[in-house]
């Protein structure tokens, strides 16, 4: 049995291909995790979930777009582990820069999307760089969220530039060179794509802004707090309150996420946080919880009060 097939779209965060059935309205799939392998999928345009593996006495033929067959695969001698458009992507720049001169800047999208997702902060050298520019005391939009920053104002100078052509399943892919400026502070950079595909950036590191990244500010001045309180999760920090004729002072409680946050006070320019990260790595403004901490804080602060809330 033979079944002819065109890639219809590229793999699903399930790791499965959508192949369409030529001259067919129907469609199988292509497992890309580990040992690729073809496989019957169920509500293929929705969900696209595997229902089956193909028996190897199948033989599926690859075809381009226009139903022309390119090869023969099936999933008993190992020739459905052919590249995915992604891989692919990946093989030709990596070939096409061992030839040349560029030294693009290439991470892991996918580490850098669940880095941002689990702190809440962009992460990447590049990001890093280019928020180095978002300084609010030189641009209103700078005060605006990071990812607006990095993702909403930046244009393209010019036309793309094809640096190399490919062919991939009989259709021809370029590898492009897309130069970029920021629309508020100026900063240039170019992007390289492959197949489409998003690799990498070429910037240049000796001309930066006077600002840290967010996240990058906040690891600077966590590793000073740790250098007191290495075993800790939450520190304690006195704040003075009440009107000048009558203070008091109160004791909170502060995650170490927001003790970083109380010590750099929304300020991340470079030498305010280089300033208060040396000054914290030198002698410490914060206590620890517990008891101990209370003896401490009692001890310069006699009738300080404990508020059981986070300050922040």
């Amino acid at each position: 049995m033979e079944i002819k097939v065109k890639l219809y779209c590229p793999e699903n965060d399930s790791y499965v291909e959508l192949w369409k059935i030529v001259g067919e309205d129907q469609y199988i799939g292509r497992f890309t995790y580990g040992q690729k392998q073809w496989v019957y999928v169920c509500d293929p345009l929705g969900y696209c979930e595997i229902d089956g593996v193909i028996s190897n006495d199948i033989t599926v033929i690859v075809c381009d777009q226009e139903g022309t067959e390119l090869f023969r695969t099936n999933n008993g001698d190992g020739s459905a582990n052919f590249n995915t458009p992604k891989e692919e992507a990946f093989a030709r720049w990596k070939s096409f820069t061992e030839q040349s001169l560029i030294n693009a800047t290439v991470e892991d999208q996918n580490v850098l999307f669940y880095v941002h997702w689990a702190t809440g902060d962009p992460a990447g050298k590049f990001n890093d760089w280019l928020l180095s520019f978002k300084d609010p005391d030189a641009y209103p939009e700078a005060k605006d969220y990071q990812e607006n920053w990095l993702y909403c104002m930046a244009e393209n100078i010019g036309e793309p530039e094809q640096l190399s052509t490919y062919a991939y399943l009989g259709e021809e892919l370029h590898i492009e060179r897309v130069r970029c400026r920021h629309k508020v502070c100026g900063a240039v950079w170019s992007e390289y794509y492959s197949g489409g595909q998003f690799i990498g950036t070429d910037f240049d590191e000796s001309i930066c802004g006077p600002m840290y990244a967010e996240g990058t500010a906040k690891r600077l001045a966590k590793e000073a707090i740790r250098t007191h309180f290495a075993a800790y999760e939450n520190v304690s920090v006195v704040s003075k309150c009440g009107p000048p004729t009558a203070p008091y002072y109160v004791q909170h409680n502060l995650r170490l996420s927001e003790a970083a946050d109380y010590l750099l006070n929304g300020n991340f320019h470079k030498d305010a946080v280089d300033a208060a990260v040396a000054a914290e790595a030198k002698k410490t403004q914060f206590f620890k919880c517990g008891f101990r901490g209370i003896e401490a804080i009692r001890a310069i602060y006699p009738d300080c009060v404990e508020d059981h809330h986070f300050l922040i």
